[in-house]
């Protein structure tokens, strides 16, 4: 996995706000795959519709960062701080969220299927209408989580705190087993425990 030089990368990342800026009439978008920019600090950066699959940012600093709509497939940001950074409507799959810090994070219809997010903090995350299909959250903090209308269908959430979470309309949670308990409350637990019901 190749690193980009600091220089090089302010520089694309001023081509693609000047892409932004212009709709696409001057710049150049970001388009990076399998590359490697751990440890990277761009707090507040703005990648909207950037391309970054397989790109590595784990220990990264995005605090702020916004990437909605962007392609970040397979990507995997390992011990990163992404507090109140906003992934409205990009795709999350198979990324790797190991321990990162997701507090107040923005996933608007956002796409995580199968991404990993076991030992993750998203106290106060916004995962309105947001596609969770076999993610896996043991042991991950969900503290006054909205996941109105989200999708968990096969889901691992053992170990996981739900407390405060907000889980109206349909979420559906399958993969509940006894051998770590997670902290449930209110609807999600009686949602948690009809899936649990159906599936077993």
């Amino acid at each position: 996995m190749p690193s980009i030089p600091e220089s090089e990368l302010i520089a694309r990342i001023a081509l693609h706000a000047q892409w932004l800026a212009s709709l696409g009439a001057s710049g150049t978008q970001l388009v990076l795959h399998d590359a490697d920019l751990s440890s990277v600090e761009l707090p507040g950066v703005d990648l909207t519709d950037a391309t970054l699959a397989s790109v590595c940012f784990d220990r990264a600093n995005l605090r702020g960062a916004t990437f909605g709509g962007a392609n970040l497939a397979s990507s995997s940001f390992v011990d990163a701080d992404l507090a109140g950074a906003d992934f409205t409507k990009a795709n999350l799959d198979h990324a790797v969220f190991r321990n990162a810090s997701m507090l107040e994070l923005r996933g608007f219809r956002t796409s995580f299927r199968q991404a990993d997010f076991r030992g993750a903090d998203l106290s106060g995350a916004n995962l309105f209408r947001a596609y969770l299909r076999e993610a896996r959250l043991e042991g991950a903090t969900l503290r006054n989580v909205n996941l109105t209308q989200a999708e968990l269908s096969g889901a691992w959430i053992e170990g996981a705190d739900f407390r405060g979470a907000e889980a109206a309309d349909t979420v559906f949670v399958e993969r509940l087993h006894d051998s770590a308990a997670s902290v449930i409350e209110g609807e999600m637990a009686l949602q948690c425990l009809v899936a649990a019901a159906a599936d077993g």
